[in-house]
């Protein structure tokens, strides 16, 4: 993950966010299902 890209799992559910922080937003880029193989979404994006 770069600088401003950031991941935060979600420990009562199975899944995972990436977001990027900009100078005044936040951009969600992923939200991963845990469960399935790493990285599968990449591909997606």
């Amino acid at each position: 993950l770069s600088k401003n890209t950031r991941r935060c799992i979600l420990f009562r559910f199975p899944y995972g966010v990436i977001y990027q922080i900009l100078k005044d937003k936040i951009i969600i880029i992923a939200i991963m299902q845990l469960n399935k193989k790493p990285m599968y979404w990449k591909n997606r994006i």
